[in-house]
């Protein structure tokens, strides 16, 4: 039933006022929180590839990656440090604040020019995580970013400073070389903390139920607000699913 969405009410409320509980965060598992964290900062890195952004929006965006990089990289080296879990809280407090400062134009850049390249497919992360119980979302984000980076046609501007920022940008690159580095240094990374980067390492999912998922992916309305048909929604959903096993 392709008319039954899949999303739940999110109201875009914003905090008065945080409470950041160090007792609360230390409790939280480290694979809960390493789930999350791949999530914040997989955004994180999409956010940086946004085109015409103002001088608010750019600064939002590279604090909010800079904090989740750096803390994304120790919570696993140092468990116990409650450092990099502050550093989450504050980097997801301050994507909400990003957009804020986009001025309601975050839907629209959307609807011209698709998905972004460096951040992975909502759509299919969310039917991943939706179908099976043992696939949390940072899992199901992250099996498909690197993929989606080899496949995608970044703009030069963005290609470019995604790249710096991950600290693989060469002189004289073109997009699509810059594209490849970012996609190996993720797959490196995403390794490093203990991540899956194939859809062939998470439990439970079966390549027989690609053309399932497929179709579930035509219900995430925020992701694909019928801006594409839905035939062609769901081929496009097939064809990563399988390039990302």
């Amino acid at each position: 039933d392709l008319d039954q969405r899949m999303e739940y009410f999110d109201p875009k409320t914003r905090p008065v006022a945080l409470f950041w509980d160090w007792e609360a965060l230390m409790q939280t598992p480290l694979q809960l929180m390493r789930s999350t964290a791949t999530t914040t900062f997989t955004g994180a890195l999409s956010g940086l590839a946004g085109e015409d952004m103002n001088p608010l929006l750019e600064g939002d965006r590279l604090h909010i990656f800079r904090l989740a990089h750096r803390a994304y990289e120790r919570l696993v080296d140092e468990p116990e440090s409650i450092a990099p879990r502050i550093d989450l809280c504050t980097a997801a407090f301050l994507g909400n604040r990003a957009d804020d400062d986009d001025q309601g134009h975050r839907g629209n850049r959307r609807a011209i020019a698709g998905p972004n390249a460096f951040g992975g497919n909502y759509a299919v992360a969310t039917a991943l995580h939706i179908r099976y119980p043992e696939v949390w979302q940072g899992e199901a984000t992250c099996v498909l970013v690197p993929t989606v980076a080899r496949r995608a046609t970044p703009t030069a501007e963005a290609a470019q400073r995604v790249a710096t920022a991950l600290g693989v940008w060469k002189d004289g690159m073109t997009p699509r070389q810059a594209a490849d580095a970012v996609a190996d240094a993720l797959e490196a990374l995403y390794k490093k903390v203990g991540m899956p980067t194939r859809i062939r390492e998470l439990p439970a999912v079966s390549k027989e139920d690609f053309p399932s998922l497929a179709k579930e992916t035509v219900k995430v309305f925020n992701f694909n607000p019928g801006v594409r048909a839905e035939e062609e929604a769901i081929h496009a959903a097939i064809e990563l699913l399988e390039a990302a096993w």
